[in-house]
């Protein structure tokens, strides 16, 4: 039997709260489009992911929820962030109107979910730190 999105954010709450962090559902019949799910890790951004299972080598949210995420990026104290679920593997990616695979980090091995989760902010990171250092580099050459 499949697992269902239910099943995965449910899953995704146990595992970020075993870890130490704190994670909630958030649905709402009332608030068509908001993501599914708030996790909040020692020294993260405040994470907010619409949870997807699929079944191909794509997965996407709808127009109002990639609306909502869109707006929502605004602040860089709240991330967020696209989740997908496939056979054992979370997938993580920026929102956008397909999420595919390969531009996803995914769960390795034996990783957790928190463990992915941190391993793909930590790379969100660096590529910030590098942005970053080449605009130094940009502004000291003039």
């Amino acid at each position: 039997m499949a697992i269902t999105e239910a099943e995965v954010k449910r899953k995704i709450v146990r595992e970020v709260r075993k870890e130490g962090g704190y994670a909630r559902r958030m649905e709402d019949k009332y608030t068509v489009g908001m993501p599914d799910v708030l996790i909040l890790m020692p020294d993260s951004p405040v994470f907010i992911a619409e949870v997807k299972v699929f079944d191909h080598l794509s997965f996407a949210p709808t127009p109002r929820q990639l609306e909502e995420m869109t707006r929502m990026s605004i602040s860089y104290a709240l991330c967020p962030i696209m989740i997908g679920y496939k056979l054992n593997k979370y997938y993580f990616c920026y929102p956008k109107e397909t999420v595919s695979v390969i531009d996803c980090v995914f769960t390795q091995n034996n990783e957790t979910f928190v463990e992915t989760l941190n391993r793909w902010w930590n790379g969100q990171v660096a590529k910030v730190i590098d942005i970053g250092k080449s605009w130094n580099y940009i502004q000291r050459e003039r």
